[in-house]
């Protein structure tokens, strides 16, 4: 990514979650599935995304079959956000107002 990397995203998206009962910050509230897509194959590194609050991991290159497991994982017992009802919102605003909290 051109200005943050996963890690980072990663924490932004956590960081909204854990407000997801003010509807300023998430309308429809629930957990995002996170994997990680990365060429770095060590266990160490796994661990460091699991730690950062990542869902899942897979290394490049990616196996369909790898990627229906992880996929399934990630999936089972989970509402995922799409599936739930969408509230209208000012994307534009929210962003804004994300960004200046996150570097306060």
């Amino acid at each position: 990514m051109p200005t943050i990397d996963g890690f980072m995203a990663t924490a932004i998206v956590r960081w909204v979650e854990e407000r997801a009962h003010d509807s300023r910050y998430s309308p429809q509230g629930g957990h995002i599935p996170i994997v990680a897509l990365t060429a770095y194959a060590l266990t160490e590194h796994r661990d460091k995304c699991l730690q950062a609050g990542m869902d899942d991991y897979l290394t490049k290159p990616i196996g369909r079959n790898a990627l229906l497991k992880v996929v399934t994982h990630v999936a089972l017992g989970r509402k995922l956000i799409a599936d739930r009802e969408r509230t209208p919102r000012d994307d534009g605003r929210l962003r804004a107002q994300l960004l200046s909290e996150y570097r306060e």
